[in-house]
């Protein structure tokens, strides 16, 4: 089983929300502490308790798999294959912002239809980090099929929207999108993952 996470929030009430990617390594609101340690108490109640735990290696992912993982005396491992992507001149951008900038049928494209910007505006490239979110899918997969065991891995939501475009085509934000503090579920087949929770949210 691979538990999939985004980590909790990183703006608290009044704060300006914006755009955060690989280069804004900002730590977790109060809420957002608060979301990990109902994420741990909710694995807890259903049964599920991770043998190991993954983060990206942003500050953010990291305290909140460090806060679960807690819970179950484990330690966290960091991958740079769950960084977040690096969305260049939209960093540090609200929404409106983006939008006012003439950004905004790209800001639609993405949100609504998983559709990469084009023009250089966001520093990644799509083939390099859509092929890192598939090698991590893939290693866990085969890590599962040698030794069958429960991994929780932190990451953010656009990486989690690519995992889940990745696994089944998916691409609207409905079937794809992850809230802050929010986990999805796959099973291990000997084909590869399958979804069975996507963006459940525990109460905090």
């Amino acid at each position: 089983m691979l538990v999939l996470a985004r980590h909790g929030n990183t703006f608290d009430p009044g704060d300006k929300v914006t755009w955060i990617g690989a280069r804004s390594d900002v730590p977790l609101a109060s809420k957002g502490r608060a979301q990990a340690h109902a994420m741990a108490a909710y694995l807890e109640s259903v049964g599920i308790r991770p043998d190991c735990f993954i983060a990206g290696p942003l500050r953010r992912t990291r305290e909140f798999a460090e806060i679960v993982a807690h819970k179950f005396e484990r330690d966290i491992v960091i991958d740079h294959r769950l960084r977040e992507i690096d969305y260049g001149t939209w960093e540090g951008l609200t929404s409106a912002e983006i939008d006012a900038s003439s950004g905004g049928n790209l800001l639609i494209e993405w949100q609504e239809y998983l559709l990469w910007p084009q023009f250089g505006v966001w520093r990644d490239r799509e083939s390099t980090v859509v092929e890192r979110v598939r090698s991590f899918l893939m290693h866990m997969h085969r890590r599962w099929l040698d030794q069958p065991r429960t991994t929780f891995a932190c990451t953010s939501n656009g990486i989690a929207r690519l995992a889940r475009h990745i696994l089944d085509g998916a691409r609207s934000p409905d079937d794809t999108k992850m809230q802050t503090g929010a986990l999805s579920v796959l099973e291990a087949t000997a084909d590869g993952w399958q979804i069975r929770v996507w963006n459940e949210r525990p109460q905090s």
